[in-house]
């Protein structure tokens, strides 16, 4: 019986091996069928690049741009001679800009730049690669991208949206009357296509009109604080910055004027020294009081602007390229 038993399990651990084995061979072949770095023809000959670039472009127009990038990329490798494969690493690029991997984007906008080969693109490039720098923080660097494309461009679309992106930072910016100068070159023309709902009169006349914002003169503020401290905070409607301001100045002053009256002459001095400091500060709050207030406005009426006529810096390469 032993025995037996003994003859069954050996039998039984020979087909187990010979199943593992062939599980192992089958995996082996389906592997080397798909791969890319071991025989990429076989991969080559059951895909298309039609198909793979109308996988990617799908992809892009569902918002997953990190599995589109992986299919652009797929092409670049598979299909070097495909006939988008201009457009893919365009696409390439704006992924990354859309995932908001503003370096890896710049890095592919840079090789784009680079070569004579995408000369065709290079004017597109450098205004993603300005909203890239934008995005990234360097708003100096950006601005001086957008201008260069909005004096050199070839096509008009990129003119306009380079002028489009310019009338926002400058108005982001203080400067309304430079905002409105771009606005009003897209005024007088047909709007591009990512930008054809919009009114650009509307947004200009918008740009311009500064009442009812509350703005706060920096320079009365501290005029005001001089005279009287405290009534500079009060002005920028601080009020109880502007009642402490008062209270302790007044504080500070009448035990200065008090110790001098009773030939206290070292307390005067300390007392006088404190005020002199508590009295530039006071000043100087409220002239920070001022500019802060004008901030906070600012803010809320782009915040109302954006409401009324959108803001379409961020949405324009997924608008475009869909």
């Amino acid at each position: 019986m032993s025995a037996l038993s003994a003859g069954h399990l050996c039998q039984f651990s020979v087909v187990l091996l010979l199943l593992l084995c062939n599980v192992s061979l089958c995996q082996s072949q389906t592997l080397s069928s798909i791969s890319l770095t071991g025989h990429p023809e076989k991969y080559n000959a059951r895909v298309s690049p039609e198909s793979l670039y109308s996988l990617a472009e799908g992809l892009f127009g569902r918002d997953d741009y990190e599995a589109a990038a992986v299919q652009y990329r797929l092409l670049l490798e598979l299909f070097p001679e495909f006939r988008e494969i201009k457009r893919c690493r365009m696409k390439i690029a704006l992924c990354h800009l859309l995932l908001g991997e503003y370096e890896r984007s710049i890095w592919e906008l840079d090789c784009i730049l680079s070569e004579k080969m995408m000369e065709s693109f290079w004017d597109e490039s450098r205004l993603w690669q300005g909203l890239c720098l934008y995005r990234n923080g360097n708003i100096a660097g950006a601005r001086d991208v957008w201008d260069s494309v909005w004096r050199e461009a070839a096509k008009y679309d990129l003119r306009a949206y380079a002028s489009y992106f310019l009338a926002w930072d400058y108005y982001i910016l203080g400067k309304p009357k430079i905002a409105v100068r771009y606005l009003t070159a897209l005024a007088v023309k047909q709007p591009p296509p990512g930008l054809a709902g919009l009114d650009f009169q509307a947004l200009s006349d918008a740009f311009k009109d500064t009442s009812g914002r509350g703005h706060k003169s920096p320079l009365a503020a501290g005029l005001l604080s001089a005279v009287l401290p405290g009534t500079g905070h009060i002005y920028c409607e601080r009020y109880q910055d502007g009642v402490v301001a008062f209270v302790l100045n007044a504080a500070f002053t009448v035990a200065s004027v008090e110790c001098f009256r009773k030939k206290v002459y070292s307390a005067g001095g300390v007392s006088t020294s404190v005020e002199l400091i508590w009295y530039s500060g006071t000043i100087y709050g409220a002239v920070n009081a001022a500019h802060g207030h004008n901030r906070l406005e600012r803010e809320r009426h782009l915040d109302g602007l954006r409401e009324i006529f959108g803001d379409e810096r961020s949405l324009l390469p997924k608008t475009l390229y869909n």
